[in-house]
Formats: C-alpha cells, structure tokens, sequence
C-alpha cells in the first residue's frame, strides 16, 4: 500500500476512533458505562475514554506530521482502547443481566428498537467472547496498519523514529 493511501486509511480509522471514544465518555447510557457501572467501575469509562480519544486524535496528526512520540502514544492508546474492551466483554460474560440492560440502555438511548432475541443473544456468553475477539482483530488490524505506515516514514526520513 502506497504511503499516501496509507495515511489516508489509517487517518480515517483513527478519527473515526477518536471520535467514538469521545461519544463513550460522555453519553452515559453507552453499553460501555452501564456495564463498568454494573460493577462498580463506571469511574473508570471518562478518564478511559478521553485518553482514548486523546491519543487517536495525537496519532491523526502524527500520520501527516510525524513527531518523535506519536507512534508511542498510538500503541498506548490501542493498548488502552484493548483493555477497555477486553475488560467489557469479560463484565458482559460474568454478568449478563448487566449485559442486557446495557444493550436495552445503549439502543433506548439512541432511539432504535430492542427486540427480544437480540437481547437474549447478548446475555449469552458468546457474544462477550464475539466481542472480545472483534475488538482484538481491530486492534490488531490498526496495529498492524499503523506500524507499517511508522516503518514507511522511518524509510522516508519523515520520522525519527526507528
């Protein structure tokens, strides 16, 4: 893949997540804070998500202006956004009646429908373990992504780093 492309995919993937991130932290009723709140964690989903969204936000600037930190940061927000994730879909197995009313809150919230099977297909621990390896793929595919695109600026001296 071409270095420009490259940047232009890896930008509209983490600006979309950045910007996902930032609609985590502050809409309560997310599947995400209903169910660290199920669990006593709800205090953990703002600071969680807004470095999330600090960082995908730092990674899109470094893609186009490379700076000695900005693949760090991207790693450590992957790193972050992957605990978070793991950390939900383990919440969502141990407890699935969490799980469904995060589900019923997140939908209700945005104004779309809540049918029956989707809620009981949430509550099964299938989908927690669906989402966890869905939420590692894409980490995984973004890491992949944007390490090749760090070794192309290494290549290209735009970046100093190695």
């Amino acid at each position: 893949m071409k270095s420009n492309a490259l940047r232009i995919v890896c930008s509209v993937i983490f600006a979309w997540w950045s910007l996902k991130s930032l609609d985590i932290a502050f809409r309560t009723e997310s599947a995400d804070h209903q169910l660290y709140q199920a669990v006593g964690l709800g205090w953990l989903v703002l600071p969680a998500a807004l470095i999330v969204t600090i960082l995908f936000a730092v990674t899109v600037i470094w893609i186009w202006r490379p700076f000695k930190l900005g693949y760090k940061l991207c790693i450590l927000g992957l790193v972050t956004e992957m605990v978070m994730t793991v950390g939900a879909g383990i919440i969502s197995i141990a407890n699935p009646d969490a799980a469904k009313s995060a589900f019923i809150a997140s939908r209700e919230s945005r104004g779309m429908s809540v049918q029956d099977e989707m809620i009981e297909m949430v509550a099964s621990p299938v989908f927690g373990i669906i989402a966890i390896i869905l939420g590692v793929v894409f980490c995984g595919i973004a890491f992949f992504l944007i390490t090749r695109l760090n070794r192309n600026l290494a290549k290209s001296d735009l970046s100093t780093e190695n």
